[in-house]
């Protein structure tokens, strides 16, 4: 997968910010990060939160699984063990390097002015993330993206 397509990247997420606008955070966890990168991955919904093998994959495109994780990839080890018995999958770890934080009100709709946080991360903190796919890390058909 290919996420230097800025374009392409700003307009999944100008859609994902449509389709939440009143919802608060997404719907079941979901983050506006998590539901950008899906409509990055196909902006088709047909390919979106498929059943699979007793649990929901993400993306399937092209006979492939995408799983976005946002922390703990701890958290995927069974889903991931049930998916790779029949396709590779690929999971995109998004790591925060920057993030600025602004307020939707919820009167007038207007973002107040962004604020830097100071949270962060680094490419060493995924590779704890990693370690905790440790018993599926030998399996050819697993892809881990770390998306900066």
């Amino acid at each position: 997968m290919n996420f230097t397509d800025k374009e392409r990247l700003l307009a999944a997420r100008g859609l994902a910010l449509l389709e939440t606008e009143g919802c608060g955070i997404g719907t079941l966890g979901e983050k506006l990060i998590h539901k950008t990168l899906k409509d990055f991955i196909s902006e088709s919904r047909e390919n979106h939160e498929q059943k699979l093998r007793g649990a929901v994959a993400d993306v399937v495109l092209e006979g492939r699984i995408y799983e976005i994780q946002t922390r703990a990839l701890s958290r995927l080890v069974p889903k991931l063990s049930r998916f790779l018995t029949e396709y590779p999958v690929t999971v995109i770890y998004p790591l925060v390097t920057e993030l600025n934080i602004g307020w939707l009100s919820p009167d007038s709709g207007e973002m107040s002015e962004p604020k830097k946080s100071s949270k962060r991360q680094v490419t060493a903190s995924a590779l704890y993330e990693i370690s905790s796919l440790f018993q599926l890390l030998d399996n050819t058909e697993l892809t881990v993206e770390l998306l900066i």
